[in-house]
């Protein structure tokens, strides 16, 4: 059984387009992949991938130089944007549906719309972005390889001048420097992570810090090692999820310090050099590669798990008190406290339950199911 609590009467709203899915601490997913579109031949050579809140799928296709898109379902491609994109590794597509897609060797980001005509370059760069992202601020982030280094430019005020939030242009591997940066997400916090492909590691750089911090390393774990990381996204706990490109595999980077392989533990040729992954609402994975004539989707194992399994959709920076979260079930209880933040959460119920719907006073300090 599932219930949709949405909490929206409060000012401030961001809501985010890409899925933050919270996982029970056990999930798992299913090894065996099925490739979307279903029984494609089609060599898409797709590097950027993003999956909306609909669960609407967007690819950029080095062979065909354009954005590709699949509406929820869809079997054959919905749409294409763009006419002419030139080696273009990465994508994001906001809440309103404007696609950001790197112009790869014409070192720009370019805008466009779905049934329009129009592309605008909003950024110019000095090397192809692979990877991009827009933060709930509306700031635009593109990571550089070939530059060693991550810029920022204001979408609401954007400007010829860009703005360096990680590396410094020289190849090295201390903290104030990149090596070949591929996948970047930031957080709620604006705390900017960074694959940084040729390091080995995955760095955190704070607003307004250059001086970035080693999450994830060689040596994070006994019995596994991050070999070319190139695609990051988080979950709704804060783990990371990490596409490893030269150890053929993704892993799971939890916030209590644990480094786990999810998909391609045990036999390294399931995935071919993945270069990015990506959630939909349910929780599946969905992973690019190099040598992937689709798209490789890895379903999560629902029932290696009786908790619920919660989808977070809406989050905001400006609520101006904690607001106390509690569920209760007969094989599963949390309780949270999340501070200056704002959730529409699915929440799959595997016990009979009362459920209520708080009111939305701002004196009202506990919302759940009782």
């Amino acid at each position: 059984m599932y219930f949709i609590i949405i909490l929206s009467i409060i000012s401030g709203i961001t809501a985010l387009s890409y899925n933050l899915p919270k996982f029970c601490p056990n999930a798992t997913w299913y090894e065996n992949s099925t490739i979307f579109p279903s029984g494609s031949t089609n060599d898409y050579n797709a590097f950027g991938l993003f999956i909306n809140t609909n669960n609407t799928i967007y690819i950029n296709s080095q062979s065909d130089g354009k954005v590709i898109m699949w509406l929820r379902g869809a079997v054959t491609p919905t749409n294409t944007i763009f006419s002419n994109l030139v080696y273009a590794f990465s994508i994001f597509i906001t809440e309103t549906g404007i696609i950001y897609a790197d112009q790869g060797n014409d070192h720009q980001v370019m805008k466009a719309v779905i049934n329009s005509s129009n592309e605008t370059v909003v950024m110019n760069t000095t090397a192809p972005c692979t990877g991009l992202f827009i933060d709930t601020n509306n700031v635009l982030y593109c990571s550089m390889y070939s530059s060693n280094r991550v810029i920022a430019n204001s979408l609401n005020n954007i400007s010829s001048t860009v703005n360096t939030v990680a590396g410094n242009g020289y190849q090295d591997s201390n903290s104030m420097t990149l090596s070949g940066p591929h996948g970047i997400f930031v957080d709620g916090n604006f705390r900017l992570y960074v694959a940084d492909c040729n390091n080995n590691r995955i760095q955190r750089f704070d607003s307004g810090s250059l001086n970035g911090t080693t999450i994830v390393k060689n040596g994070s774990s006994t019995t596994v090692s991050l070999d070319q990381p190139t695609g990051i996204v988080l979950d709704a706990d804060g783990n990371l999820f990490i596409a490893d490109r030269g150890g053929n595999r993704i892993v799971r980077f939890e916030y209590n310090g644990t480094l786990l392989c999810i998909i391609g533990c045990t036999v390294n040729t399931i995935l071919k050099y993945p270069e990015t992954m990506s959630f939909d609402s349910n929780g599946n994975i969905y992973v690019t590669g190099r040598e992937n004539k689709g798209i490789q989707k890895f379903a999560l194992a629902t029932n290696s798990c009786n908790t619920p399994s919660i989808t977070t959709i809406l989050q905001s920076s400006t609520v101006p008190t904690n607001i106390q979260t509690t569920i209760t079930n007969q094989s599963y209880h949390s309780t949270e406290i999340m501070q200056s933040s704002l959730f529409v959460t699915t929440i799959q119920v595997t016990a009979p339950t009362l459920l209520f719907i708080a009111p939305t006073c701002s004196n009202q300090t506990y919302i759940g199911i009782h």
